[in-house]
């Protein structure tokens, strides 16, 4: 990297570039008093000096790691026919910041990163084909990012920009020299995810059956910054040399941005049954069917909005924000759901397969699979959203909700990213939905559309010992 040699503070870049500066400057000297008085602070005040006569300036900055991770587990044998278990789980990752006034010891974040598990279960056997296990666990990621607490903001040196953050400065000097870096703000991230599970197995015959189902619930908080203070960016367009630039002052950009904060929450849940039939000594049948929950998750505090081209063309306005732009349509207005996708309660998934095993002499199993997934599935990481334009054909015996009728008009050949009409009719198998036209006429809309998936694989022994 390059920064401000003696040579350089006193105005002469002769050894510092191979370009000519342009008019006014003569044999590519700056007066002084023309640098801008904040950058000449930041360049004598918080950056070393080099000694190079091009400014060639070579260090590495310390970054130090720790982490550590502690285990615990519980066992206990309650009777006979009961056992409870415990297990969890810590790990705290730190990696400290530095500043001690010099701006390049700023290009590592400080974090300070922890998660923890817990898992609880409880095993009752009720008798000896039938037993009931229960689990209940929870997860918890907290990560925490920014910069050390000592470090300057533009205003320390005279730069009258706002300064949300009290503790981060970031300039970068194109071919030259950055300080700080773009994920070195303040940045909080929480995330908990809770998860409660039932099951129980039954042998009857050749039947082993299962059954149960389970609840999560997840949610995630992020608060930061998202360039608060700015990046300055200088890059020579002004006098030809990047460093010439940014000791004038002659700034090329500023992005500044607002505090980010996303609060999300999100339930599923999901019940399976199952049936494992020995037909014959070497032939296994295994069927089940699990159903699930495609809830969306939704922002906590209330925020977001999609857009609709017919009510802007109509100059349909908010409800909910009388004052914002026509075609915004926000959370709580009529047919727009909390989490701005519509909740299905209808998500199928069946599943079957076989084993064959003709036995010890052939050295040999035969294992098949088939099963329809979920391909798309909601998480807490990503809102996906989507306005289906609803056939006209009306279902009579379905109330209409409270909402003005807007039609979507016919979506025109140019556009690349079209929306798609909802499916009027669903087949139960693969898709294993039946959904009616929905008397509604602005529909956010996303189906976790089922995949069929087939797997198939043979097994042999070789030797007596192999596998």
């Amino acid at each position: 990297m390059f920064i401000p040699n003696q040579a350089i503070l006193s105005g002469d870049l002769t050894a510092w570039t191979t370009k000519t500066l342009p008019a006014p400057f003569i044999g590519n000297k700056i007066s002084p008093s023309l640098y801008n008085a904040s950058a000449f602070a930041l360049a004598t005040k918080y950056l070393p000096t080099s000694t190079a006569a091009d400014g060639k300036y070579v260090y590495g900055p310390s970054n130090p790691q720790s982490e550590n991770e502690y285990i615990g587990h519980l066992d206990w044998n309650k009777s006979e026919k009961q056992t409870v278990f415990g297990r969890y789980y810590i790990t705290h990752f730190k990696q400290p910041g530095f500043f001690d006034n010099n701006l390049l010891l700023t290009v590592n974040a400080q974090l300070d990163d922890q998660e923890q598990s817990l898992t609880l279960g409880y095993t009752y056997s009720i008798s000896s084909s039938l037993v009931n296990s229960f689990r209940v666990a929870g997860t918890r990621s907290f990560i925490t990012r920014g910069q050390v607490s000592s470090l300057i903001n533009p205003k320390t040196v005279g730069i009258n920009v706002a300064t949300p953050v009290p503790n981060d400065i970031y300039i970068a000097v194109s071919g030259d020299f950055t300080e700080s870096c773009g994920t070195c703000e303040t940045y909080q991230v929480t995330t908990n995810r809770e998860n409660v599970v039932d099951d129980v197995f039954w042998t009857k015959g050749r039947h082993r059956f299962g059954f149960g189902g389970n609840i999560v619930h997840r949610h995630l908080n992020l608060q930061g910054t998202n360039n608060a203070n700015g990046p300055f960016t200088f890059n020579g367009s002004f006098t030809g040399d990047a460093m010439a630039d940014f000791l004038m002052g002659n700034l090329y950009s500023l992005y500044q941005g607002n505090n980010t904060g996303s609060p999300f929450s999100n339930n599923a849940f999901a019940m399976y049954v199952q049936d494992s039939y020995q037909m014959m000594p070497p032939l296994t049948i295994n069927a089940g069917v699990r159903w699930e929950s495609d809830l969306p998750e939704w922002e906590t505090a209330g925020r977001g909005g999609s857009f609709s081209i017919s009510a802007f063309n109509a100059g349909k306005t908010s409800t909910t924000y009388k004052t914002a732009p026509p075609g915004l349509i926000f959370a709580g207005a009529p047919c727009i759901p909390k989490g701005h996708i519509n909740n299905h309660w209808d998500h199928f998934e069946p599943r079957f397969g076989f084993a064959w095993d003709p036995g010890e002499r052939a050295r040999r199993v035969s294992v098949a699979h088939t099963r329809w997934a979920s391909s798309n599935r909601f998480s807490i990481w990503k809102i996906a959203l989507r306005t289906t334009r609803i056939l006209e054909t009306q279902s009579p015996s379905i109330p209409r909700r409270a909402c003005s009728r807007i039609s979507m008009p016919t979506i025109p050949a140019e556009i690349p990213f079209p929306s798609f009409p909802a499916k009027q009719n669903r087949r139960l198998l693969p898709d294993s939905r039946f959904v009616l036209p929905v008397p509604c006429d602005h529909e956010a809309e996303l189906y976790a559309d089922l995949e069929p998936d087939y797997s198939e694989a043979v097994r042999r022994q070789l030797g007596n010992d192999g596998g």
